[in-house]
């Protein structure tokens, strides 16, 4: 009854990983190939096994791990273990690539017995896609996966597991990065937390993470975390911060500003409408203004545009300064017009 419900103490809000992963719940990190998805998965697991703090922020109630990795074999597994500081101690146990489909119930009893053996608290899958037989895009299919996740998580289990993401439309980002996953929105409806990794830029050794969704409070803001190396590789993770998502939209409209007006001139409110749906109007026009500055497009000059459309402003790529005959340099030998290709 109601009253049941109400006069029951079910006690704080416990979590494997404090604001990330709920105990005996379920979180989704997706992201891009190359945005060190299962180099994170591991430092969680790492963290979890030594109750440290995950990004050395989100502190870790200790427990064993049971990886389940379907992508990586394991002499990658071990460079990546060996980088991270992994030691023979740590309660990290592992199956890798051993054709793993969580919707045979074979395979799920399976591991509701290491998870007993083991005395397991977290079972990470890398990835999603990896580990079963449906197709992603079926909610029915889908639904079959995750009632034998919930089926796990009844043995008093949390489960992590990576997921990719959908292309995107060229020249387009999204507002929407709950829907940023790949296949049927039954996905996103079944976590408890969802949070999205991608690499800043190929110059900066920086993530930035962002929950889209928890269910047991309010979502973190999005945040950074730097990627800590070595001379062989990554070493770790750590916390950098809050993220200005702003500049990262506004950033992303400089890019996509400049491939929308190659297909042609362009005015302002033409931009704005183009975008509209997806940003609002001070990130795009902060967008605009990036991309003019780094001159990657260009106003056009109001001689140049008709009279009747000269109250509004024009935007163009740059024209490229035209070389002239004189500039060649004497010493190029002429072509011969026989030898000249079409």
């Amino acid at each position: 009854t109601i009253a049941e419900i109400l006069s029951h103490d079910f006690g704080e809000e416990e979590w494997l990983v404090d604001s990330l992963i709920s105990k005996q719940g379920m979180m989704a990190l997706s992201g891009n190939p190359g945005d060190f998805k299962t180099w994170v998965t591991i430092h969680i697991a790492l963290c979890v096994s030594r109750n440290l703090a995950v990004f050395g922020k989100f502190q870790a109630t200790k427990g064993n791990v049971l990886i389940i990795d379907e992508e990586d074999h394991l002499r990658l597994l071990k460079k990546r273990l060996e980088l991270l500081g992994a030691k023979e101690v740590d309660g990290i146990y592992y199956l890798s690539q051993s054709c793993i489909k969580i919707d045979i119930e074979e395979v799920l009893e399976m591991i509701l017995e290491i998870v007993k053996e083991k005395n397991i608290k977290l079972v990470i899958f890398d990835s999603l896609i990896r580990v079963h037989q449906q197709e992603e895009n079926d909610a029915g299919g889908m639904s079959k996966v995750f009632d034998n996740f919930k089926k796990i998580i009844t043995a008093g289990v949390s489960i992590l597991f990576t997921h990719h993401h959908r292309k995107e439309q060229k020249g387009r980002g999204s507002n929407n990065r709950g829907q940023s996953m790949r296949g049927s929105s039954d996905i996103l409806a079944a976590v408890d937390c969802h949070m999205t990794i991608e690499k800043k830029n190929e110059e900066e050794d920086l993530l930035i993470l962002r929950q889209t969704k928890l269910r047991q409070g309010e979502l973190l803001s999005p945040f950074e975390v730097n990627i800590i190396k070595s001379d062989l590789g990554p070493s770790g993770f750590e916390y950098a911060g809050d993220h200005d998502e702003k500049k990262k939209k506004a950033e992303e409209v400089a890019e996509a500003v400049v491939l929308l007006i190659a297909e042609g001139m362009k005015n302002r409110t033409e931009i704005i409408e183009f975008f509209s749906e997806d940003y609002g109007k001070d990130i795009i026009e902060r967008g605009v203004k990036i991309a003019e500055e780094n001159e990657k497009i260009e106003r056009v000059p109001k001689e140049e545009i008709e009279k009747k459309n000269r109250k509004k402003v024009y935007y163009r790529l740059p024209l490229m300064v035209p070389i002239m005959k004189n500039d060649l340099s004497a010493s190029l030998p002429p072509i011969e017009s026989e030898k000249q290709e079409d």
